[in-house]
């Protein structure tokens, strides 16, 4: 059997947190707080019927648009290759729960 929108999405998503989607994230510690490349800068993974899109944000310096792009998809083959560690998939998953209620509840 094929597997579904939602069997593929909710791992992504659990990806997309420790990855770029929080501040305490892989992207934002190492363009951010390490290099200082950038102010802000976040990932995020957006669900639709038929496409879902995955979307990194942030912004640089003209002088140091290189650098950035560079280290960017080294740590994007970093994450490809090596995948996450325990640590962040458990703190993936903790952010998803507690976030769970509030995305699902209904005004």
């Amino acid at each position: 059997m094929a597997a579904g929108p939602t069997d593929v999405y909710s791992p992504l998503y659990l990806a997309n947190v420790p990855f770029g989607a929080t501040f305490t994230s892989r992207l934002v510690k190492k363009l951010r707080t390490e290099l200082g490349l950038t102010y802000g800068i976040g990932s995020r993974l957006t669900q639709r019927p038929l496409a879902s899109t995955y979307s990194i944000s942030s912004f640089t310096k003209n002088s140091s648009i290189g650098e950035f792009l560079k280290v960017l998809f080294a740590e994007i083959g970093k994450a490809r290759k090596e995948g996450l560690s325990a640590e962040e998939i458990a703190k993936g998953k903790a952010l998803m729960l507690g976030e769970g209620p509030m995305r699902w509840e209904r005004y």
